[in-house]
């Protein structure tokens, strides 16, 4: 795609003084004239800067179905952007010259508005039709049961899971050797940073260094180092993965040191006065480490995979595009393969042991952070991704049931989100800019709503991993027979995480009363 670079200009000219207003009442040129007419020559054009399939969606459709959507989207998309040229230029050539200039505005809008409006109706019909000629060869897919749409590639693909396992087990390349990768880059970034501002290897004198001790880093260390020490450290003795005695105590020690020295405020103060003067119990806890404690338990990774976010929280890395892809198709994978081994036995007509070892498996998922809601969550998305599988019906209403879901939890999402501005805000005006000033209350009810933002969003990540997964799983190479009784599994599978979920009808805990459970204060968690 072309650069667009404005209107051509004159070659560089000696400056030459601005003239002065005649006294006639004639004007001389205007400076602000030619900038207007680079604004809306930029803006008029501003559609053949983006790429077309960001604006329209002109990918190949499924179905019938799926060509309408996209044809709509394409149609919504057309409207709004044509509608919001027209609107936009005259206002930047009022602004600029006045009645004249929205005047221009005004025509450049005009043409810019039917050429978007245009192109999205004819990119949607197009969409349609083509949508509608490929209906006969997905009905004839669906049938059949042995090929799943592969929304990436817009194909129809065969899976072999036991293939694909032995695939990912002989490629010379694991997650971590990923992850690594971008490290290293990011690692090479940052000294090279240092290197230019002077800051590599600077001896620094504080007053106390226990808590860098207790990340194992020197008090010169980044951001970054003091980030990747305390997720190196904190994976290890994590409550859900070692079971050392003293792992607690490890973890909640990691914690308080990450929690002082990763905001530059509470360092700085630490690195002057010592630990006493940051010990006084108004450390605000740091998104990534209440996130990764919440929601983190590697006890689920088997059946969801690693969180998404849990790679957006690693400061240290930064993963491009083609390596966040890559890691989120091993991940749906694995998910896949590990399920397939979760149903074996009720696939071979062991139900009984089957449900039992489920029951098992609840429990002690429901035990960990958080277990309640994410067992749930994982057996709503079994049920309802395992029904597409069973009949035509039951799929069509699935579809619909997981639109509304995620609409649902967008809309959660957002709800939660504006409460904690707003919750911010009031304390905020009341007692001062910060926060923690606020009762004790308000500072609770933000915290609250946070967490809610946060689970919505590892909801939605659930959703959309599961939902590849499953397909994968309900498509693979066996027997039909077996798929279906996999389908049959996965809904009784839900079934009982559902039940677990719910408990025995106990008093409901509070985002409050999961934040205190996780993160208790070493000595209340001795015993």
């Amino acid at each position: 795609m072309e650069e667009h670079r404005g209107p051509a200009q004159e070659p560089p000219q000696a400056e030459q003084p601005k003239p002065e207003p005649r006294e006639n009442g004639e004007k001389g040129p205007s400076p602000r004239r030619s900038e207007l007419e680079a604004q809306i020559a930029s803006l008029g054009s501003r559609h053949d800067q983006l790429q077309f399939n960001d604006l329209f969606s002109t990918n190949r459709p499924q179905n019938v179905l799926a060509g309408a959507s996209s044809g709509l989207k394409s149609i919504v998309k057309g409207t709004l952007c044509g509608v919001a040229s027209l609107t936009v230029l005259p206002a930047v050539g009022y602004k600029q010259e006045g009645v004249q200039g929205a005047a221009k505005g005004l025509a450049a809008g005009v043409i810019g508005c039917f050429g978007l409006v245009g192109t999205g109706i004819t990119i949607g019909g197009v969409q349609t039709v083509r949508g509608l000629a490929n209906t006969p060869e997905a009905i004839q897919e669906y049938i059949k049961g042995k090929k799943r749409w592969d929304k990436s590639k817009r194909v129809w693909v065969v899976d072999n899971l036991e293939e694909e396992k032995k695939r990912l087990r002989e490629t010379g390349e694991s997650d971590d050797d990923i992850i690594g990768k971008a490290r290293k880059r990011f690692e090479e970034s940052e000294k090279e940073a240092n290197a230019r501002h002077g800051h590599e290897g600077t001896e620094k004198a504080v007053a106390c260094r226990e808590y860098y001790d207790v990340l194992g880093v020197e008090p010169h260390a980044t951001d970054v180092q003091i980030k990747r020490a305390y997720y190196v450290k904190a994976s290890k003795c994590h409550p859900d993965k070692c079971k050392a005695p003293e792992a607690k105590q490890q973890f909640q020690e990691l914690s308080e040191a990450y929690q002082v020295l990763s905001d530059p405020g509470s360092r700085a103060k630490y690195d002057a006065e010592g630990k006493d003067a940051v010990n006084n119990g108004d450390n605000q806890m740091s998104p990534n480490v209440m996130y990764t404690t919440l929601f983190g338990s590697e006890a689920f990774e088997p059946y969801i995979g690693k969180l998404s976010f849990s790679l957006y929280f690693m400061s240290d890395v930064v993963l491009n595009r083609e390596e966040m892809e890559t890691l989120q198709l091993r991940r749906e994978l694995r998910v896949a393969i590990n399920l397939a081994s979760l149903l074996r036995p009720f696939v071979d007509g062991h139900r009984t042991a089957f449900e039992d070892s489920a029951r098992e498996l609840a429990l002690s998922l429901r035990s960990r952070s958080f277990g309640d809601r994410l067992l749930h969550v994982i057996g709503h998305e079994y049920k309802l991704n395992a029904r597409h599988r069973l009949s035509l019906w039951d799929s069509s209403i699935a579809k619909v049931q997981g639109t509304t879901d995620n609409l649902l939890s967008y809309s959660k999402m957002a709800t939660s989100g504006y409460n904690a501005y707003m919750s911010y805000k009031k304390a905020a005006e009341r007692q001062g800019s910060d926060v923690r000033n606020g009762s004790h209350a308000e500072e609770e009810a933000v915290t609250s709503s946070l967490i809610d933002v946060a689970f919505e969003a590892t909801y939605l990540d659930i959703a959309k991993t599961l939902a590849n997964a499953i397909d994968k799983l309900l498509h693979d190479d066996i027997p039909n027979e077996d798929r279906d009784k996999r389908a049959k599994g996965l809904i009784l599978l839900g079934d009982i995480f559902m039940d677990t979920a719910r408990g025995d009808g106990q008093v409901p805990i509070t985002n409050m009363d999961r934040l205190r459970s996780a993160f208790m204060p070493v000595q209340n968690r001795e015993e």
